[in-house]
């Protein structure tokens, strides 16, 4: 009976003792958490005060905090800087974001600093390029208000998206048909005479239907300057052959010219030295490659009348036949 009234009494007090050890834990425990907590957050307030006064320092960002961080920099700029700052965040932030993660920074920036949203989607296309499509419909999305410029700059960056872009830019920005138009128009200012000439002619002037009367008519274009463009490549080279073709006949006749010439010179330079009389060893030899000239000596004293002691008998059939050719 003893044990068990002490029992009874010591077990209640062991328990209280336990839930006493317990809650000191639990608070050591709660202690330490709002420690590394808040170590951590001074630690995160420190490295966000030397973000914004330098671009350079998003290399010591989370990539999960570099949207907010590159849209705190430009925020805080002066409004005289704010552009520059804008470019060389950009610039900065795609060296560390991976694939498709630049459009969500663009998109932080744009819509804390709309002012800038041109500069950010233009230097956010030289970053990639291949990510055009993506970055303007974050720019577009954060920034609707610079629709006609984001436009501009996108078409202008790449000319061959101009109807994809347009058609974007309709579904992210509704209602803004001249708006985008004139975009376009600004970013690539040859489609200015398809553009007016599709807004006279459709009945409904909404971007889809406008854009793809100016895709029909470039392309008719296109077709067109090409056979042009093939058309003046043959007579180029047809020219070029009856050049050819002329110089090598106007070189023939002159060739021919001199050869006559020189032959004109070598004729008459022979006649001239047989007619003179010439009567040396060799004899007079023509210059144009023919046989040797030798001139005939006439007998010494002549002899004016033939009789048997000035002749030679000849016997039948060895004189000449004069009947032969």
């Amino acid at each position: 009976m003893f044990f068990v009234k002490y029992f009874n009494k010591i077990v209640p007090e062991r328990k209280q003792i336990m839930k006493d050890k317990n809650i000191v834990k639990v608070g050591a425990h709660i202690f330490s958490g709002v420690a590394c907590a808040t170590i951590l957050f001074l630690a995160q307030c420190q490295i966000n005060a030397n973000v914004v006064n330098s671009p350079a320092s998003l290399k010591d960002v989370s990539v999960l905090e570099l949207p907010a961080a590159a849209s705190q920099i430009v925020a805080q700029a002066p409004q005289e800087k704010r552009a520059e700052v804008a470019s060389d965040t950009i610039r900065m932030a795609a060296r560390f974001v991976n694939s498709g993660a630049l459009p969500y920074v663009a998109s932080s920036i744009c819509k804390t600093s709309p002012d800038v949203a041109p500069v950010v989607l233009n230097e956010s296309i030289n970053a990639k390029p291949d990510e055009i499509l993506p970055l303007t419909k974050a720019s577009l999305a954060a920034a609707p208000s610079k629709v006609e410029e984001l436009v501009r700059v996108a078409v202008k960056a790449r000319p061959e998206y101009f109807s994809v872009i347009a058609r974007l830019a309709d579904k992210e920005v509704p209602n803004k048909t001249i708006e985008i138009l004139n975009g376009v128009k600004a970013g690539l200012p040859q489609l200015n005479i398809h553009i007016d000439k599709a807004v006279s002619t459709v009945t409904s002037n909404s971007v889809p239907i406008v854009m793809e009367y100016v895709e029909k008519s470039v392309i008719a274009e296109a077709k067109t300057q090409a056979i042009e463009n093939r058309r003046i490549q043959v007579l180029n080279a047809l020219e070029n052959q009856n050049n050819a073709s002329t110089i090598v006949s106007s070189t023939s006749i002159q060739k021919t010219a001199t050869a006559n010439q020189k032959a004109k010179n070598a004729i008459a330079a022979a006649e001239k030295l047989v007619s003179s009389g010439s009567s040396s060893a060799e004899g007079v030899k023509n210059s144009l490659g023919g046989p040797t000239i030798i001139p005939i000596t006439l007998p010494s004293p002549p002899v004016n009348n033939i009789t048997p002691e000035n002749t030679d008998p000849i016997q039948p059939g060895a004189g000449r036949n004069y009947s032969s050719p």
